[in-house]
């Protein structure tokens, strides 16, 4: 999820729903694409599904009711994202697909790891 409020960040930052983030890890440096699907308040990014928490080395958890959990309230977690990356629509796309989609679209931008040093840098 990206910050929306009645100022709609994410519009201000050129996003549009199906857009891709590059999400990265700073504490387990691992990284994975996620398509931009939600909007949350206007002073909030990040929340994402299960697999990407798993793919970002972030533990988690089953629940007393028998949920899985995790997620984590720090801020070792980046969010870059890349307006006009998607495709429409964003609920049939395959991992392969995003993940395809996210590499064309960092090459704008230097490529992943570059995208990754700049922002990392920024954020420490």
């Amino acid at each position: 999820a990206l910050p929306g409020g009645k100022k709609k960040k994410y519009a201000q930052m050129g996003m549009r729903s199906g857009d891709l983030c590059l999400v990265y890890n700073i504490k387990t440096k691992k990284s994975a694409y996620a398509i931009f699907a939600d909007v949350g308040p206007g002073t909030i990014a990040g929340e994402g599904s299960i697999y990407l928490a798993t793919q970002l080395g972030i533990k988690t958890f089953i629940d007393k009711k028998g949920r899985i959990r995790g997620g984590t309230d720090t801020k070792d977690v980046l969010y870059i994202c890349l307006p006009k990356s998607g495709k429409k629509p964003c609920n049939t796309i395959s991992l392969k697909e995003i993940e395809e989609l996210g590499d064309k679209a960092a090459t704008l931008y230097g490529g992943k790891q570059k995208l990754i040093e700049n922002f990392g840098k920024i954020a420490q």
